[in-house]
């Protein structure tokens, strides 16, 4: 039994835009260079861009996130009882100690610490 594959390019599949209007757009967007990518605005990527501003301000770098929000798991879970499995005395930012007296926190007051501390270094 022999199986062909027919290509046509003239075919797209309903809802998907037209090629060329989506090269247009491609041109019309401005490329911007950046020294350095953070892919996520969680933990660890509000974590690494305060670094990179204090450690290197003269580089240019870029948060990339997927999604409407910043914080990452813990914005993204919020199931009841969701808490870390670490505590956040060792979890939390060197530059700004957990100052919370639960050391194993739930998910909430870790996203507000997430939220607070890229609010404090103008990352939002």
């Amino acid at each position: 039994m022999c199986c062909q594959l027919v290509v046509r390019r003239d075919y797209r599949p309903q809802g998907l835009p037209d090629p060329s209007a989506v090269q247009r757009r491609m041109h019309a967007m401005t490329i911007e260079h950046m020294d350095v990518l953070v892919v996520g605005a969680g933990l660890s990527g509000i974590g690494a861009a305060v670094h990179l501003q204090e450690l290197c301000p003269e580089r240019s770098f870029a948060i990339l996130e997927g999604r409407e929000c910043l914080g990452g798991t813990w914005d993204l879970f919020r199931y009841p009882g969701v808490r870390s499995d670490s505590d956040m005395y060792t979890l939390g930012y060197r530059f700004k100690p957990w100052e919370q007296p639960k050391a194993i926190a739930d998910g909430a007051s870790i996203l507000k610490y997430i939220q607070d501390t890229a609010r404090e270094h103008g990352l939002e």
